[in-house]
């Protein structure tokens, strides 16, 4: 589990192992023990570069520090059990902390659009 902040709000990101996925919570700015669960996110193959998706995640860590290059609004680290693009054993995956906001941004933006037709 992370701490990443966007947009002044705080997001706990947690592995999600059953699921192959990573789970977005917002964290209550008033009260930091109130977490609304946003979302689930995946990392998914890319065909064009030849890079597996995440699976079977034992850990994760991110930064909004800027890293420099791709890395500038942060760095998403996740461990990836197993590998078929191509067949190896586990390794990580590095994630731009832009992707990881716009992400978290669609999620809050539904979120948001849930509530509005309630």
């Amino acid at each position: 589990m992370a701490l990443f902040n966007v947009d002044a709000q705080t997001y706990l990101i947690a592995s999600s192992q059953g699921n192959n996925s990573y789970a977005i919570y917002h964290v209550h700015p008033e009260n930091p023990e109130v977490l609304e669960l946003m979302g689930l996110v995946q990392i998914t193959a890319d065909k064009a570069t030849q890079i597996d998706g995440v699976s079977e995640t034992d850990g994760l860590d991110v930064t909004n520090a800027n890293l420099g290059g791709r890395f500038t609004e942060g760095l998403w680290v996740v461990q990836d059990g197993r590998n078929v693009m191509p067949s190896e054993t586990q390794n990580f995956k590095l994630v731009a902390g832009a992707s990881l906001k716009d992400a978290i941004r669609k999620l809050a933006s539904a979120k948001r659009e849930r509530h509005s037709h309630m």
